[in-house]
């Protein structure tokens, strides 16, 4: 009878469907009632995919510092963004949407952020994430001339991306 069972449990794992949807520069992944997004995907995906609800729920809310939107708007030209988020991930629901409204306040240009969805294994469609050596969502990719000058992983170290990314921004 445990033989049995355990049989039962071992299919029951082994089972686990996992359905992808390609899209133009992404897919939709549904895994055990889960959907998630992976691949290049754009902030008009973010606010309108019914798998990001929580992007404009948290938008709502959020504030980013005003001397960290002084300096984005003061150096704009200066840089591009690469971030890289995991859309079943709670830090990328609690980070991005800051992200994002510092982007907003600050008048940074939307054509300079470039967004990459990962799995939970931190890939992508492409190899971009292996070739930036992203380990942690979400990291935010600060580049000048197509170099990456800093980076915040997550939180960073003091909890507050728009403190961190100020900092690296005023040192361009």
């Amino acid at each position: 009878m445990k033989w049995i069972t355990a049989m039962l449990l071992l299919a029951m794992v082994s089972c686990s469907t996992q359905k992808k949807v390609s899209k133009e520069n992404y897919e939709v992944i549904m895994e055990n009632n889960e959907t998630f997004l992976k691949g290049e995907i754009s902030r008009q995906i973010l606010e309108t995919d019914s798998s990001c609800r929580w992007f404009n729920e948290t938008y709502k809310y959020v504030n980013p510092a005003q001397d960290a939107i002084d300096v984005f708007a003061k150096n704009k030209d200066k840089f591009k963004m690469l971030v890289f988020g995991g859309t079943w991930c709670e830090d990328t629901h609690n980070l991005l949407p800051l992200f994002y409204k510092l982007a907003d306040m600050s008048g940074y240009d939307a054509k300079n952020i470039r967004m990459i969805a990962v799995d939970r294994s931190k890939k992508s469609t492409t190899d971009i994430a292996e070739k930036y050596g992203v380990t942690n969502v979400p990291t935010f990719i600060v580049l000048q001339n197509e170099k990456e000058v800093g980076r915040v992983v997550e939180y960073g170290k003091y909890g507050a991306i728009d403190r961190e990314l100020k900092e690296i921004i005023e040192r361009l």
